[in-house]
């Protein structure tokens, strides 16, 4: 069975190789398709939040991660707010 490669747009030996097997039009395309599949699964991510309103963790960080009513300070690993 062969190995699957995994090709960098960004390194232009492996567009080289592209180029040989697909259209530039169909690459570009994918390539659009993958950058909006991406960008949707980046937005699942919980982001980390620094609150101001919010009290600071034990050792006094204010940067925090959600994860549903949990915060959960990013520097200590201390979580507040869960019901």
């Amino acid at each position: 069975m062969e190995k699957c490669k995994i090709y960098d747009t960004n390194n232009p030996d492996d567009m080289k190789d592209l180029e040989l097997r697909y259209n530039v039009a169909y690459i570009e395309k994918m390539k659009s398709i993958m950058e909006v599949l991406v960008k949707k699964e980046q937005e699942k991510k919980p982001k980390a939040v620094k609150s101001h309103d919010h009290p600071p963790c034990q050792c006094g960080s204010i940067d925090f991660l959600r994860t549903g009513t949990c915060f959960v300070c990013q520097i200590c690993g201390t979580s507040q707010g869960c019901s």
